[in-house]
């Protein structure tokens, strides 16, 4: 099995700047609380930036944008499994996956290979079964195939 990355340009910018009370005084269009623009915006990596005089001036704040936990973490949260690591000998060395790193690669997975191991763990869970050994399985499959000079995957 494979667990392929994702291309960067899938990323999302995020925009958590809104308008002030300030900016609705002197433009009555603009108004407090709703999103700023992104054309009124320079974009980054991560989010969109406002001029720095904008935010100086106070005519727009940055709001806190809540994380949502996907799936993947809200199963491994509740399982009690996000601090679980797994030790694997693979070539006569010996490797340690941390159930977050190998959740970081779960996550960047994409199309079928996603699809399957979340309707794994689905599977599971329905079942009651214990999803360590599985994420131990994706440890192992990781180790495998990022530390062979030939993958099989």
């Amino acid at each position: 099995m494979k667990l392929s990355q994702n291309n960067q340009s899938n990323k999302t910018v995020n925009n958590p700047w809104v308008w002030t009370q300030l900016t609705e005084w002197f433009k009555p269009d603009r108004k407090e609380g709703e999103t700023v623009p992104t054309e009124y915006l320079t974009k980054g990596e991560t989010e969109y930036f406002p001029n720095k005089s904008w935010v100086e001036k106070d005519y727009v704040k940055r709001i806190e944008q809540v994380k949502i936990p996907t799936f993947f973490e809200t199963m491994l949260r509740e399982k009690g499994l996000s601090d679980e690591f797994f030790v694997y000998t693979y070539n006569d060395q010996i490797h340690v996956v941390e159930a977050q790193e190998l959740l970081e690669y779960i996550e960047q997975t994409e199309g079928e290979i996603r699809e399957q191991i979340e309707y794994t763990f689905r599977q599971i869970d329905f079942k009651n079964g214990d999803l360590k050994h599985y994420l131990k399985f994706l440890a192992e499959a990781y180790v495998e195939c990022n530390w062979s000079v030939q993958c099989k995957c």
